[in-house]
């Protein structure tokens, strides 16, 4: 080493080297608004791989409403509900990486604005892609914080170079040797039932596709919208499920997953997509960015430019089994290849053995990054719309949620940020 390097540095290192050596000995505090959704999945899922030698625990911002991925990650690592005022500080400092699971959560923005004068190195796993009416605010993506996407759609659209770890795995252990399943049903439907994420047509696409069928096509999922979508569907062999436990088993005994999104809608990891590739069940998509680069070079074939051009495709597909077989197998292999769980905790570790080399624990820029109140906080992500009639239930990530959020005071935030 240098002559002229401290001893500070030098301790430094050694102890980057040390946790780099003996990644068990690294720990990583997972922040996270809530443990629901798509960011649930993906996090419940991590929580289970075999062989990831990282010390993980999870901080939640909020209190867990569905406790489902909560009871699976409690099972093997330690789960904190925030509490400001406890010694939120010294527990922090405890870890080697704070990793912000990140969106326009209200929750998350105040955690930031309440650590911002703790000393930690802290990276940002966006689980947003900054498409549409959400937008990332460039002071954050110009900043010097260790920033990843889950898409590439994300460097695209901001041309930036920031690493990819994706979000949406395939299920993390498949028992079956083949997709030689007994196909009993064509179209399965699988996700949110919400305006906010479905295409607009997406009840007429279904109706498509059960006068198509001679097998139910089976809703699986629910959703504030889904009474309004039942009532829109008159027929009789479209079946609403609701919640389930074994969409695995409906994927592998479907032929096609219908999942057309609007054209709006801001997630990237979209596991639907890629559990139904794994279990042989052939994604029939739009073509929006997030789906195109999921389905790459099978997206010019796969992801389709209109709903009239995707309903075209059920009429094709369905009556031509050996094109089917092919792309059921060939889909199989292609995402347990791109989309595997230890794909993405391998790249994880590679981005926290970077992090320890590169930052050392500093202060959060707060005000640089997003501005210096919750109002300005929310309008650096744009002004997308309020979608909600329900001021009882408030958009995600509208003014709505915000104003509630900062309404609960300082015994629950630890700071009164006024009216």
């Amino acid at each position: 080493m240098p002559e002229n390097i401290s001893s500070f540095q030098m301790n430094l290192q050694h102890e980057i080297i040390w946790l780099v050596n003996d990644l068990s000995k690294l720990k990583v505090l997972h922040v996270t608004p809530h443990l629901g959704g798509g960011v649930g999945r993906c996090l419940s899922t991590i929580s289970q791989v075999k062989f990831d030698e990282v010390n993980r625990e999870f901080l939640l911002l909020e209190s867990p409403v569905d406790r489902s991925f909560y009871d699976v990650i409690s099972q093997k690592h330690k789960i904190r509900i925030v509490n400001y005022q406890n010694d939120t500080e010294q527990y922090l400092q405890t870890f080697d990486i704070i990793q912000c699971e990140f969106w326009n959560h209200p929750a998350m923005l105040h955690f930031l604005n309440y650590s911002k004068n703790i000393r930690l190195r802290r990276i940002f796993w966006c689980h947003i892609s900054g498409l549409g009416d959400i937008r990332f605010p460039l002071n954050f993506l110009n900043s010097d914080n260790k920033i990843i996407f889950t898409s590439e759609i994300s460097n695209a659209e901001y041309r930036t170079r920031n690493p990819v770890v994706n979000s949406g795995f395939v299920f993390a252990e498949n028992n079956d040797e083949s997709t030689e399943h007994n196909r009993e049903y064509d179209f399965v439907y699988a996700g949110q039932l919400d305006y906010r994420k479905l295409h607009a047509e997406f009840t007429n696409i279904i109706l498509q596709a059960a006068t198509l069928s001679q097998t139910e096509v089976n809703i699986l999922g629910d959703g504030r919208d889904r009474q309004l979508i039942q009532d829109k569907i008159s027929s009789d062999n479209v079946v609403f499920h609701g919640h389930v436990n074994n969409v695995r088993d409906y994927f592998s005994r479907s032929k096609f997953l219908i999942y057309p999104l609007n054209e709006e809608h801001y997630g990237t990891g979209e596991n639907i997509i890629k559990e139904a590739m794994s279990q042989g069940c052939v994604p029939l998509l739009l073509s929006n960015p997030a789906e195109v680069e999921i389905m790459k070079e099978h997206s010019s074939f796969l992801c389709h430019k209109s709903e009239g051009c995707l309903v075209q495709s059920f009429y094709k597909l369905i009556k031509d089994d050996a094109l089917v077989e092919h792309y059921s197998n060939l889909l199989k292999r292609f995402s347990e290849h791109n989309y595997s769980v230890k794909l993405s905790v391998d790249q994880l570790a590679q981005v926290y053995t970077d992090s320890l080399g590169a930052q050392t624990p500093g202060l959060f820029e707060m005000q640089e990054a997003f501005g210096g109140s919750p109002m300005e906080w929310h309008e650096a992500f744009g002004n997308h719309q309020e979608t909600s009639e329900n001021k009882n239930i408030p958009s995600k990530g509208s003014r709505a949620h915000f104003e509630q959020y900062f309404s609960q005071g300082e015994t629950v935030l630890g700071v009164n940020y006024g009216r």
